[in-house]
């Protein structure tokens, strides 16, 4: 399982850094393959019902196994790789890294607020980096309209709507089913 991969610069929950370094150690071995876990899109509203087995989405992947760092915001903006190196932020890092189980909520909840910064950056920065990247996004975003519009407008309502012990949908008004 992904999610249970640890490492020294993780943030509590094995990445998408932690798989590429457990594939090269796999390489290094001469093993053929390893297996994971699915890395679905899962209801980010509800971040402690972790089943990787019941996604909200089987088309995207879930943001929780991105290592922020490696964000591209992270890389050209000083005042992000400043915040990255205030105390408090290395200190919670390093509590979440070093409990027994993963701590779901809390790890997406830092995560989310970094992914925040990170894209409060990406679009009012004005270095050639971050103009590269909007680009870029653009694109992806202009390939992909219509399967991002519907997983938008599903995560939207999801975050809105979703405020019972239901998971997903079904806790939606009827006009939204």
């Amino acid at each position: 399982h992904l999610y249970s991969l640890r490492s020294q610069r993780n943030w509590g929950i094995g990445d998408f850094t932690d798989l590429l370094n457990l594939m090269a150690f796999a390489a290094d071995k001469q093993l053929d393959f390893i297996g994971i876990n699915p890395l679905h899109a899962l209801f980010s509203a509800k971040p402690a019902f972790a089943s990787p087995y019941s996604p909200s989405s089987r088309e995207w992947l879930n943001p929780i196994y991105l290592d922020v760092e490696k964000v591209g915001a992270f890389s050209y903006n000083e005042k992000l790789k400043n915040w990255l190196k205030q105390p408090n932020i290395c200190q919670r890092i390093a509590a979440l890294r070093i409990t027994e189980t993963v701590a779901y909520t809390a790890v997406w909840a830092f995560k989310r607020d970094a992914l925040q910064k990170a894209f409060d950056a990406f679009e009012n920065d004005e270095c050639e980096a971050a103009k590269q990247e909007r680009a870029a996004f653009d694109a992806f975003v202009e390939e992909h309209s219509e399967a991002l519009e519907g997983f938008g407008l599903f995560e939207a309502l999801d975050q809105y709507y979703n405020r019972s012990g239901e998971v997903g949908w079904l806790s939606w008004p009827l006009e939204f089913h």
